[in-house]
């Protein structure tokens, strides 16, 4: 029977029998890699140093399984390390040609072949990372982009972090229609997991002078968020507490620690609430660290419970808004109030009584509501709501108020429905003063344009204002009492 059979297929196990070793090394550049492997297995077998020039070129075959059969066979006829050194070279060259096609087939116009070609890198281990961040930086086609991130999401190396970054932050720059892109990255970043948590912190907490630092920074901190890994905790708080006017970042910050929820980051997004939530920039990270505490559920109930007592109102609204959105129930009448009071609920607050009563009448004492009209007008509110339970605080506060000449309307309406609603609760000698009003005016401001100058100038002018209502509601009820 002949060795090879009318397709030309050796018979491997026959030409092993009669220690044909030239057939052998025939049968290593045979098109089918089964046959090469059994071949170089068989060569290895025999240990005929024959072999030995023919099996070295058979390192560098297309196969893996064939070139490591190869090895494995040389490692008989040759030292070792020589061996071992002679297949690592191989290795080397037979990767830099894959890596070289395959980089030209990522590139290609037709979807299917960059396909395949990305799948291809996503196999070939970290060989591939290098010239692969050399395409990622190159090119300008998102569709590429977006391959060659789906095999560094993959392949999960340290060294793909940096390009990843430069990445995302341009496109964050771009900002509006880049928003897919930036998910895009995000998301391949969470298949990294904590093999991304360190250079990313490193980055976090590396202050530069470069454009666009903190939006860079905004983009590491959401990233960090999602990953998840309580190792970037503590570097967030730390950006959180020292991002001042750099709004973004902090608030981004503040949503990361939510996302994470480590009990740790309660205290520090307090904080935020504190210190960012009587600015009207700074409402982004206030309403960020809302939302992250939100997320942390009992943890959080206790040091929103004592942000309720907080001396700044704006504090005890944010608390309130939190507690709310997490079904809570107060404990006792006095937390109920103080809710109540944040709440905006008042009059509800009021019929509790309690604290809510000392927090309405403080409204009263702030000096700088007189530089906000909507200050002034929560300070009417709360003299309203005192008035209507018979507090004569609120009443004397409305009437100082008709006195000065800013607010006297207002005022004289706010008065009017507490005489209205609840006469009986003013004292007598504050009815004498109301039923004596006469003359009350307001000053206001109108601005005309100077033909001269052509600029807006500012002119104070005076109105009278209606206290007629008022003065009879206060002389019935004296009238009531004599």
């Amino acid at each position: 029977m002949a060795i090879f059979d009318n397709l030309f297929k050796p018979n491997i196990e026959r030409l092993k029998k009669k220690g044909d070793i030239n057939g052998l090394i025939k049968a290593l550049s045979h098109k089918e890699w089964m046959i090469r492997y059994d071949a170089a297995y068989n060569l290895g077998e025999l240990a005929n140093i024959r072999a030995r020039e023919s099996l070295i070129p058979v390192l560098e075959d297309e196969n893996q399984e064939v070139a490591r059969k190869a090895e494995e066979a040389l490692i008989k006829l040759i030292p070792p390390e020589e061996a071992r050194e002679l297949a690592r070279k191989a290795r080397a060259k037979r990767l830099a040609a894959e890596t070289t096609r395959l980089i030209i087939a990522i590139k290609d116009k037709d979807e299917s072949v960059s396909q395949q070609a990305a799948q291809a890198f996503g196999k070939l281990g970290e060989v591939a990372v290098d010239p692969l961040i050399a395409v990622y930086k190159e090119t300008l086609d998102h569709k590429i982009e977006r391959k060659v991130e789906w095999v560094f999401g993959e392949l999960k190396n340290v060294r793909a972090v940096k390009p990843l970054m430069e990445k995302l932050t341009k496109y964050n720059l771009f900002g509006r229609g880049y928003e897919t892109r930036c998910d895009g990255i995000m998301e391949i970043f969470t298949k990294f997991g904590k093999v991304a948590t360190d250079p990313l912190i490193t980055i976090l907490l590396t202050k530069t002078t470069t454009s666009g630092y903190y939006d860079s920074h905004s983009a590491v901190a959401t990233v960090l968020g999602r990953i998840g890994d309580l190792q970037a905790v503590e570097p967030l708080m730390e950006v959180l507490k020292h991002s001042g006017y750099h709004y973004h970042l902090a608030a981004s910050a503040a949503e990361a620690l939510g996302r994470i929820g480590d009990p740790r980051a309660v205290e520090s997004l307090v904080e935020a609430v504190v210190q960012y939530g009587n600015s009207r920039d700074g409402t982004t990270v206030s309403q960020a660290a809302k939302e992250a505490l939100l997320r942390f559920g009992p943890a959080a109930i206790v040091p929103l419970t004592n942000m309720l007592v907080h001396p700044y109102g704006y504090v005890g609204s944010a608390a309130a808004e939190v507690l709310q959105k997490s079904n809570w129930q107060p404990t006792d009448a006095n937390q109920r109030g103080l809710y109540l009071f944040h709440a905006g609920r008042w009059d509800d607050a009021a019929s509790v009584g309690g604290k809510a009563i000392e927090l309405l009448v403080e409204t009263l004492d702030f000096e700088y509501n007189y530089y906000s009209a909507e200050q002034h007008k929560k300070c009417q509110h709360a003299a309203e709501v005192l008035g209507k339970i018979g507090d004569v605080r609120g009443v004397q506060w409305l009437i100082s108020d008709i006195k000065k000449d800013q607010w006297a309307e207002s005022s004289v309406r706010v008065l009017t429905r507490v005489l209205q609603a609840k006469p009986q609760g003013v004292k007598s000698e504050d009815l004498q003063i109301i039923a004596q009003l006469k003359e009350v005016k307001e000053k206001y401001q109108v601005e005309s344009r100077n033909p001269i100058t052509d600029e807006y100038e500012s002119e104070t002018r005076w109105k009278e204002v209606d206290c007629s209502q008022l003065r009879q509601i206060a002389q019935q009820e004296l009238s009531t009492r004599e």
